[in-house]
């Protein structure tokens, strides 16, 4: 809740960034117009590196901000605690909207966690009570991919990263899974007791691939 900061490469240190407001920052994305899209606790906005201004995104004001992704076509995700995603046009910031759960108001929680654009018209969405649903752009349309492993519907979807070009990671409270999109097959990884080669915990919360070809949990 302290703000952005920016470190100093000369003197090794940290600046504060004072045209942000200070604030817990949940979120950070560079998008190809050198602005730096910001999730300020359930805000959005972006600073211009090089006017060093900060302008909130006041078109999705009040809109429960949890994730934000960039897309292949000048485009950024972002998803809210009510269950829609919002395809911004970083140039034009025109806005378009999509409802996972449609017209299932009888769920009790509509929070999407985490969204992943795969840069192929296809839109990975983690929810935290409803499993896994992926977006097709071009369509609109949702679908839902039942997860292998006990309550697979229902899994809570915390982060995704991409592992080469048609492999995703998926971590999650139950696990990791891996999914080829090409072929469609899941496969599910475990906490396995007394085996020291499994993971260490079935709760993962954060993925991230390396420049070596190796993926940290």
């Amino acid at each position: 809740d302290r703000g952005l900061y920016r470190y100093n490469t000369d003197n090794e240190d940290f600046e504060i960034e004072t045209a942000v407001p200070v604030n817990e920052i949940r979120g950070i994305l560079s998008d190809d117009r050198n602005r730096l899209w910001l999730i300020i606790r359930n805000q959005l906005g972006w600073l211009d590196r090089k006017s060093g201004r900060f302008i909130p995104f006041d078109q999705l004001k009040n809109f429960g901000i949890t994730s934000v992704s960039p897309g292949a076509d000048g485009t950024i995700c972002v998803a809210s605690s009510e269950g829609i995603i919002e395809r911004v046009n970083t140039t034009t910031l025109a806005v378009k909207s999509y409802n996972v759960f449609g017209q299932s108001a009888t769920f009790a929680t509509h929070r999407v966690q985490k969204v992943f654009d795969t840069g192929k018209g296809l839109v990975l969405v983690g929810t935290i009570s409803h499993g896994l649903y992926i977006l097709n752009t071009a369509t609109g349309q949702f679908e839902k991919k039942q997860l292998p492993g006990p309550g697979g519907a229902q899994v809570f979807i915390r982060d995704f990263a991409r592992y080469n070009d048609n492999e995703y990671w998926i971590a999650s409270e139950a696990g990791l899974f891996v999914y080829n999109m090409e072929g469609g097959a899941i496969i599910h990884l475990r906490k396995n007791y007394g085996d020291p080669y499994s993971l260490t915990d079935n709760a993962l919360y954060s993925l991230c691939a390396d420049l070596e070809g190796g993926m940290w949990i």
